[in-house]
């Protein structure tokens, strides 16, 4: 029995939806192979549930542990790595449709020999497995049954990244030396295999079903009154970014610093429609010459993350340009203010802390304090937490306006928190409980409250 393994718990529509639609295209892409959910009882709505039943789709009921974040229901889909009974197993996404490329890679696999096969995107990932992008024979590795209980049980896993980290170091060091490795080439996925005489040595292999998949491959400055301009300025300094929004955003102290300089945002790292929400911001600040969207031409390469990094991401970035740390403690970013309300809330889904105390900020500011972010970030807040005003921008220019005309600013990390920190408004971190990007924007100053739990102090808003 060949498994396409998905997990599936809450109510967003986006993954409710998504899951719907993914059975769907399995019936059409993947004949014979069998889309099985791994399912929360007490969060996925029954309606859902009984549609993927009826598309044929295998479902298998899964309880969370109390003690533990939601996101340990990520770790699910991975069970066909240690579970007998399967023949060949996929792991995805319910967000992201399964397509006629992701099949003739998976197709390219199977006649591949291998055990296992990962798609990487290289540059921008942290860790040598993505959760929704690997495959493998079904139970390859019995030994690790009972390990992701295990990490329950201990009150880990429960943090969005955490499973990826599990990935990369119980499962990478079991497959490395026997998995075929797809990578971003370009426009290209291309195989990369090492050579069976020496080991050190690596080929590229365009498989024998070249994969061209769609890319958008226009670069584009808002300054061009059609938003568009593939010019490229020919003096100054020059660098290109490889990653999202946030830490694009923590690296600004040090672009500051150098003044004149011209950036590029990285296409791979960043898709289009993000980076069309992140320029404004970027293109009002005075010591930016301008911003490009798109792929390395020669520019210097900003890396803004370093794995096992105890400090913020803007003092890394500074650190590697050997420049003051204090920086860091100034402003680097400037916009107008526009009053919407005293208090601005944001909360991802990500980073999160179970102990924090959304309730009681609720409580303390009601009347005052209104929701940035995505509908569906918000729809979730208040299913947890209870109502409050959402109020909706456009891009990162609007929400730094309105977040610099608030008296304090709440959040997880995330785009905003960068923001307001850039502006170094008074803010309340909610510093997540375990996982990755726990020191990253833990900003030591006056204003800056960070909220390890639920006593944190809350400031009084006059």
């Amino acid at each position: 029995m060949n498994i396409i393994s998905y997990s599936l718990f809450g109510s967003i529509p986006k993954y409710c939806e998504g899951a719907i639609r993914n059975a769907e295209a399995a019936k059409v892409l993947f004949k014979g192979w069998i889309p099985r959910f791994y399912v929360d009882k007490d969060s996925v709505p029954q309606v859902y549930i009984d549609k993927l039943s009826a598309l044929g789709c295998q479902i298998i009921l899964k309880k969370m542990f109390d003690n533990v974040g939601a996101y340990q229901g990520t770790f699910w889909r991975f069970a066909p790595l240690y579970e007998s009974g399967v023949g060949k197993f996929i792991s995805r996404d319910t967000e992201t449709v399964i397509d006629r490329a992701y099949r003739e890679m998976v197709r390219d696999w199977e006649f591949s020999g291998k055990d296992f096969f990962i798609i990487s995107y290289r540059e921008c990932q942290k860790y040598a497995i993505l959760g929704s992008w690997f495959g493998g024979k079904g139970n390859l590795f019995p030994e690790l049954n009972g390990d992701v209980d295990t990490l329950f049980k201990n009150g880990g896993g429960g943090i969005y990244g955490d499973d990826e980290f599990w990935l990369h170091t119980k499962v990478w060091p079991l497959v490395k030396d026997k998995a075929l490795l797809y990578y971003r080439w370009g426009k290209v996925y291309v195989s990369r295999l090492k050579s069976s005489i020496n080991s050190n040595r690596e080929y590229i292999i365009q498989g024998s079903r070249p994969l061209r998949l769609k890319v958008e491959t226009e670069e584009f400055s808002l300054k061009n009154e059609d938003g568009f301009d593939s010019s490229r300025p020919k003096k100054e300094k020059h660098f290109y970014i490889d990653h999202k929004s946030g830490d694009i955003l923590y690296g600004l102290p040090t672009y500051k610093s150098l003044g004149g300089i011209f950036l590029k945002l990285y296409k791979r790292c960043l898709n289009p429609g993000m980076a069309k929400v992140l320029l404004p911001l970027l293109e009002v600040q005075p010591y930016i010459g301008s911003v490009r969207y798109g792929y390395l031409e020669g520019e210097t390469r900003i890396e803004t993350r370093i794995l096992g990094s105890k400090d913020t991401i803007a003092r890394t970035v500074l650190k590697k340009f050997h420049l003051p740390l204090d920086l860091a403690d100034e402003p680097w970013l400037f916009t107008d203010n526009k009053y919407v309300s005293e208090v601005i809330i944001h909360r991802s889904f990500r980073y999160l802390n179970s102990t924090f105390p959304w309730v009681r900020i609720l409580e303390k500011y009601r009347g005052r304090v209104v929701f940035v972010g995505l509908s569906e970030e918000h729809s979730e807040f208040e299913r947890l937490f209870g109502s409050i005003p959402f109020f909706k921008t456009s891009n990162f220019l609007e929400l730094a306006q309105i977040i610099n005309g608030c008296k304090l600013f709440i959040g997880s990390q995330s785009s905003p928190l960068a923001i307001a920190e850039g502006l170094k408004k008074d803010i309340v971190v909610q510093v997540a409980e375990r996982g990755i990007g726990g020191y990253s924007c833990r900003f030591i100053r006056k204003g800056a409250v960070l909220g390890f739990g639920k006593d944190v102090v809350l400031p009084d808003v006059v």
